[in-house]
């Protein structure tokens, strides 16, 4: 195991970091201020054609930011498996990994377990966090993740609950069937996209709760998980 304090074992060194895992690992505690700038009215703005403008601008990119965040969101929908997880802040030699995350909406729910073995395989420590989450999206674009509920439990047979309301900030990028967070510490979580069935067919085809991306073009069949190609209203209509 990698000697990560100078002067230290690295048994004493894991009791160390576990003491504050419970606040690093994927949920930063403190306030962030996470704010869209708001519009102003034109009873606070000077009178005139040009305080029309300002003010159409700034809806304007409100808007702007408002649709981006909700492409990034979109793309985010569903269920994801672990691929690969590199923290900043405990071990990753000798660790095994699995994790799971769903998103639904603007809520997130994330369970993993870490495990570290020997050379003999033997596990010597295991961690495993869970929580559920409230997104919304900072003026710049990144992911903010606000704690609902949550525990880490470090090996010793206690869940250590998590403060509600911390929050962790991520860039992200969905590359295809991949979702890779990217934390302001430098941790990094990489995602694969799980496969679904026919329940998300049958659900995508009878309910209307997820936003669908609209285009004149029908989608193909295959391109996005659960979807299948709309029927094409225009060439039904040439035959009337």
């Amino acid at each position: 195991m990698v000697d990560m304090i100078a002067g230290r074992t690295p048994q004493e060194d894991r009791m160390s970091w576990k003491l504050t895992l419970c606040t690093t690992l994927f949920a930063l505690s403190g306030a962030l201020a996470v704010a869209i700038p708001s519009v102003a009215s034109p009873q606070d703005s000077p009178r005139g054609g040009q305080s029309e403008r300002l003010l159409e601008e700034q809806q304007a990119e409100v808007e702007r930011r408002l649709a981006a965040n909700v492409e990034s969101l979109r793309g985010m929908q569903g269920g994801w498996q672990l691929r690969e997880l590199r923290s900043a802040v405990i071990y990753d030699e000798g660790r095994e990994d699995v994790g799971f995350l769903v998103v639904s909406g603007e809520f997130m729910s994330i369970e993993l377990h870490l495990a570290y073995f020997d050379e003999y395989d033997e596990m010597e420590d295991s961690i495993v966090q869970t929580g559920t989450y409230r997104l919304n999206f900072d003026v710049y674009g990144n992911l903010i993740a606000n704690l609902l509920i949550g525990c880490v439990d470090t090996g010793d047979g206690f869940a250590e609950p998590q403060e509600p309301g911390a929050q962790s900030v991520f860039e992200t990028t969905v590359d295809g069937e991949a979702l890779t967070l990217l934390r302001e510490d430098g941790s990094r979580y990489i995602f694969d996209r799980m496969a679904t069935g026919v329940l998300t067919q049958r659900l995508y085809e009878e309910t209307d709760w997820l936003p669908k991306k609209r285009s004149d073009k029908a989608p193909r069949v295959g391109s996005k998980p659960g979807l299948k190609e709309a029927p094409d209203e225009r060439a039904a209509g040439d035959g009337e």
